[in-house]
């Protein structure tokens, strides 16, 4: 179980190329893989992004599935290529909004463009669609990155973008469980809460993932906090990852951490690392480190030395890295489609 700890967690890169201390880590540690942002692209230069992914993927054993090379390219304003990469601008517009049939078609066509054109990079995973409504118009966080105000066109738009995606041979992910249309403030920079009843979350914000999990095979949690749910943020939450997600949804892919290091995590008065080991107890099988290398090989060693000392712990560690590894054996056949 010594390996586990490395393949839950998917880190990132500082640069437009894997540096020496970066590349000794991903040749030492059986990792899960990284996501990639602005900093590690250039969008005028095709050539740089499949160098990159190629030396990421040949820094793994040879005898291990592909890694997670994942990105946020959700169009509009959270795109991590910039032009000339595909980008119909913000979901919520895309279409002047409607769901009709030709413009879910053009919806459908749009993700595939996507999906193709991230495949041709070596990018497997995007961190899209957003699911949530955009309940709070004042949610600037979430704001014209929804596809709708409403429920049922939030299901069908995304829905189509999502099938284009996946069409194309990159995978989607659902974001952010249970929904984040209606927070207060952004948890890439603080703490937010949801204040909804349970009703109200069942019949708007869990409407679209309800509908659209049997075809996505990540869904990533929120950090806000759900009252009526419970008091911890969903990403710590067995409650909302175990009994709602789990249990009463069925879904039975991976359950992604919105990235650890976020304000709503980091600004917290419990230590870091006792965070990540809470994110991972109570339901998350793939934790997202979006930061520098020294968090990332942090996580690695909390996770070992929790897994010595709890047995329950190294059960659940090795659970999840099942399932990231089963994931990973999908991409290797998806690649070879």
């Amino acid at each position: 179980m010594e390996n586990d700890a490395p393949q839950i967690l998917l880190g990132s890169l500082q640069g437009k190329s894997v540096n020496e201390e970066e590349r000794n880590f991903l040749r030492q540690e059986p990792t899960a893989g990284v996501t990639l942002f602005s900093r590690n692209l250039d969008s005028n230069d095709p050539a740089q992004v499949q160098e990159l992914t190629r030396e990421i993927q040949s820094l793994r054993p040879s005898n291990s599935p592909p890694l997670i090379i994942a990105i946020d390219q959700e169009g509009g304003r959270v795109s991590r290529l910039k032009k000339p990469f595909p980008n119909m601008g913000p979901a919520l517009h895309i279409c002047d909004g409607n769901d009709d049939p030709k413009s879910l078609d053009h919806i459908f066509q749009y993700g595939f463009s996507v999906g193709k054109s991230l495949k041709e990079l070596g990018i497997n995973v995007n961190f899209a669609p957003v699911v949530d409504c955009l309940s709070n118009p004042l949610n600037d966080a979430i704001g014209d990155r929804a596809f709708s105000e409403k429920p049922d066109k939030v299901t069908k738009r995304a829905g189509a973008f999502l099938g284009g995606l996946q069409q194309a041979g990159v995978f989607g992910c659902l974001k952010h469980f249970p929904g984040q249309g209606d927070a207060n403030y952004d948890t890439h920079l603080q703490s937010a809460q949801i204040d909804v009843s349970i009703e109200q979350l069942e019949k708007r914000e869990l409407t679209p993932f309800v509908k659209l999990l049997e075809e996505a095979p990540l869904v990533m949690i929120s950090h806000c906090i759900y009252p009526s749910l419970d008091t911890k943020e969903a990403s710590l939450s067995s409650v909302i990852m175990k009994e709602l997600l789990r249990e009463k949804l069925g879904f039975d892919g991976l359950v992604v951490s919105d990235d650890m290091t976020m304000g709503a995590i980091t600004k917290s008065p419990t230590p870091w690392e006792r965070l990540l080991i809470e994110a991972v107890t109570n339901g998350s099988d793939l934790a997202l480190i979006c930061n520098k290398l020294d968090a990332w090989e942090q996580a690695v060693s909390a996770f070992r030395e929790e897994s010595d000392s709890n047995p329950s712990f190294c059960l659940r560690v090795g659970q999840a890295a099942k399932r990231v590894r089963a994931f990973r054996e999908k991409i290797g056949k998806s690649v070879k489609a």
